[in-house]
C-alpha cells in the first residue's frame, strides 16, 4: 500500500529527504502498532538541463531499500539508511546523468506491505530411518517453543 506524504517543496534535494522522512515516520509507527511491515520510502523528483537554449525536464523516482520493520525496531537508523541510499542514487544520476540538476519534488510516498516473520510451529513428521538413528531431536511443546527445547536438551 502507498501513503502519498505532504511534504514541502524545496530546492534542496536533503531537505526534500529529509522531511519525507519525517512524515513517513509518524506513518510508520501507527502501522507498526497493529502489524510488521516492509517499508520503503519513495521519492519523485525532476531535474533540468539547458540544451540548445531550451531547459530540458526529466522526472526521475528514488527509492530506499525496502526492509521488513516490527514494533520495537529502531526507525531513526532504518530512515538514516533511507537517507544515505536516497542521497547516493541521486547523486549518482546527477553525476553520470549527462549534466542533470535537481529542480523540484514532484512527489513523495511511503510504501508498505504486511510482513509475517517466520516462526515455528507444530510437530515435524520425521521418517522411520531417521528416527532409528536416534541423531534428530522432535520435541513438541504447547508453546511452540521446540527449537529452544532442542538446544536446551543438547546442553550437558
Amino acid at each position: 500500500k502507498s501513503f502519498p506524504l505532504k511534504v514541502e517543496k524545496s530546492m534542496d534535494y536533503d531537505t526534500v529527504i529529509a522531511d519525507t522522512c519525517s512524515a513517513a515516520k509518524c506513518r510508520l509507527v501507527k502501522l507498526l502498532e497493529t502489524h510488521p511491515v516492509k517499508a520503503q520510502i519513495v521519492i519523485g523528483l525532476s531535474f533540468y538541463k539547458m540544451a540548445g537554449g531550451e531547459k530540458d525536464i526529466s522526472e526521475k523516482v528514488f527509492r530506499s531499500v525496502c526492509e521488513p520493520l516490527v514494533m520495537g525496531d529502531d526507525l531513526d537508523e532504518f530512515f538514516g539508511r533511507a537517507k544515505v541510499y536516497i542521497k547516493a542514487r541521486i547523486e549518482e544520476y546527477e553525476r553520470y546523468g549527462s549534466g542533470w540538476l535537481f529542480d523540484e519534488l514532484k512527489c513523495s510516498h511511503l510504501q508498505v506491505a504486511k510482513y509475517t516473520p517466520l516462526s515455528g510451529s507444530g510437530k515435524v513428521h520425521i521418517p522411520r530411518n531417521i528416527k532409528k538413528m536416534k541423531s534428530v531431536l522432535n520435541i513438541s511443546s504447547p508453546d511452540n517453543k521446540c527449537f529452544l527445547y532442542c538446544l536446551l536438551a543438547k546442553l550437558p
